[in-house]
């Protein structure tokens, strides 16, 4: 497997910070866009708040399945612990990234305003 090893470098791990920048920059732009386009002038101070907490809200639930999934993927190993930690470190990059292209993908498909 890529994410143990000798087949673990900074490469990879460039690779897999690239992939979450570039799924979070296509996805807040258009998500953003397409949430308030519908709010009227009235209520854009409104709407802009309850997006900031939900979003602020959304990260810190983020943090928390990431440690979590960081716990999971430490348990049991028997690397030695700098291995354990990179090896965990990268499944957790890897995770992020696809859930950021794909969440990507999904905002790429919303209307366009």
């Amino acid at each position: 497997m890529f994410l143990q090893g000798a087949g673990l470098n900074s490469w990879t791990f460039a690779a897999l910070l690239a992939g979450v920048g570039v799924g979070q920059a296509f996805m807040f732009g258009p998500l953003v866009g397409a949430m308030i386009a519908e709010v009227p002038p009235a209520s854009a101070g409104a709407a802009s708040g309850v997006l900031q907490t939900t979003q602020q809200a959304a990260m810190g639930l983020g943090v928390a399945v990431a440690g979590g999934l960081l716990g999971a993927a430490l348990t049991g190993s028997t690397a030695p612990t700098g291995q354990a930690y990179t090896s965990a470190l990268a499944l957790c990059m890897l995770v992020q990234a696809a859930f950021a292209i794909a969440f990507a993908l999904c905002a790429l498909a919303l209307p366009r305003r």
